[in-house]
């Protein structure tokens, strides 16, 4: 999967089920998103307006999701 500023929160959740943890401790304030109504948002949030919320560059929550996903795939192995 391409993760880019357009990329749907709704379409890395479906992917990564075990990503919106690991993001929510690294951003509480992405918390809201592990709601049933912040389910139903995420399908029209994009990392971008993710980025936004938590107040941080989205090249940031972009790299530090493929660092996530990279370290991830690492302890699976």
């Amino acid at each position: 999967m391409e993760i880019t500023k357009d990329t749907k929160i709704v379409d890395i959740m479906n992917e990564y089920e075990w990503l919106i943890d690991q993001a929510k401790k690294e951003y509480p304030e992405l918390e809201q998103v592990d709601t049933p109504f912040g389910r139903m948002m995420a399908k029209k949030l994009t990392l971008e307006s993710a980025a936004k919320m938590a107040n941080v560059d989205v090249d940031e929550i972009i790299n530090e999701i493929k660092s996530f996903i990279e370290n991830h795939n690492d302890q699976q192995k």
